[in-house]
């Protein structure tokens, strides 16, 4: 029984290490994005565009 237990265990921990790390990306992701909001306001620097593409879904390819 302790085998198959285990095997649970390890089958339970992928996907939570795995949405872990997307936590981690996202936070990451998030402190970047507050940086470049701060530094936008504080020197009023205008945003990088994104491309027509991004904002529209339209791909040119």
């Amino acid at each position: 029984m302790d085998g198959e237990r285990s095997l649970r265990e390890q089958a339970d921990e992928e996907p939570l290490a795995e949405s872990e790390e997307q936590i981690d990306e996202a936070k990451r992701v998030a402190e970047e994005n507050q940086e470049v909001a701060e530094s936008i306001a504080d020197e009023n620097v205008p945003p990088p565009a994104d491309p027509p593409g991004r904002e529209t879904g339209f791909s040119p390819s």
